[in-house]
């Protein structure tokens, strides 16, 4: 599974989410949708599986850093817009 995340994500309203949350959980099972309020993502809906993925490709980018030496990277979240993540939105 391909994990670029902002790549593949869909956009849901948090009105739109309300009406059919059912909707937004059958559309997570093929890519994760992040749920917005005003336009800023609030919430996330992923599939156990890309979460699992996510989960192990972090396990072994920690490992990986630990062979190495380096100290974990302690770098904050990017500070973006839906738009930036989610074009056509």
């Amino acid at each position: 599974m391909e994990l670029h995340f902002w790549q593949h994500v869909k956009s849901v309203a948090t009105r739109e989410f309300s009406r059919n949350p059912s909707s937004a959980l059958r559309e997570a099972e093929d890519r994760p949708v992040v749920i917005t309020k005003y336009g800023q993502p609030i919430a996330c809906i992923a599939s156990m599986e890309y979460w699992s993925s996510l989960v192990k490709q972090a396990q072994e980018i920690a490992l990986n850093d630990e062979r190495i030496g380096d100290p974990p990277a302690e770098q904050p979240a990017p500070c973006v817009s839906v738009e930036e993540y989610c074009p056509g939105k």
